[in-house]
């Protein structure tokens, strides 16, 4: 839900409930969700432990609610600020991740937009990854918000690829090199080959 039709995860259970039900996502209903778990006695177990009462749909959707909270993608704080992220930050223990951490500040600037509890600004820009969707303008029906999407969180990110809104980048190296080369709103960054590994190894400890 990049183009931000529904809130973010940190914001609560929404985006949940939209990704099963979105027709570009799994296209589901949770009257067709219950029927099916109904087929896998396991899960029909677990979920009646859990959420004694429940659908087996409502529960399936508070075990996954409950599980991306227990990760960290489930902001339960305020707005997202930039101290929150200095201080959040995991300590360096290398040379090479602490010059990372700096670029992160510094040069490569990419604070500007990832900062708060989960790495986000919650914001909205086109990074230039693909001019045929219209990400925000298909929400806000505004010409200038197209190619927009929100800034991603950053939470376990050496765990979450592909990477960009539509996935097209398989891996961390490609997402750096894209800014590398000019990534829409966000601008380029100028990194010698020694800063990229510094601020990779930096961004994998998050």
């Amino acid at each position: 839900m990049w183009d931000g039709g529904v809130t973010p995860l940190r914001h609560g259970s929404q985006g949940i409930l939209a990704a099963l039900t979105a027709h570009r996502d799994q296209d589901m209903n949770p009257v067709d969700l219950d029927r099916k778990l109904q087929h896998f006695t396991r899960y029909k177990l677990i979920l009646n432990r859990l959420y004694p009462g429940q659908p087996l749909a409502a529960g399936y959707l508070l075990a996954i609610r409950d599980y991306v909270k227990k990760i960290g993608l489930l902001s339960k704080s305020g707005d997202p600020t930039t101290e929150h992220s200095i201080k959040s930050a995991p300590k360096p223990t290398h040379r090479n991740i602490e010059q990372g951490l700096a670029l992160f500040r510094g040069k490569a600037a990419c604070i500007r937009c990832h900062h708060g509890p989960s790495w986000t600004d919650g914001r909205f820009y086109n990074l230039g990854v693909d001019s045929s969707d219209p990400g925000r303008a298909a929400i806000s029906l505004l010409e200038e918000d197209r190619g927009r999407f929100r800034t991603p969180p950053l939470v376990h990110l050496s765990k979450t690829a592909p990477y960009f809104h539509n996935g097209s980048a398989a891996n961390l190296e490609t997402v750096l090199q894209h800014y590398t080369d000019g990534a829409g709103e966000a601008g380029r960054i100028h990194l010698n080959p020694e800063e990229k590994q510094a601020l990779l190894a930096f961004l994998r400890t998050l």
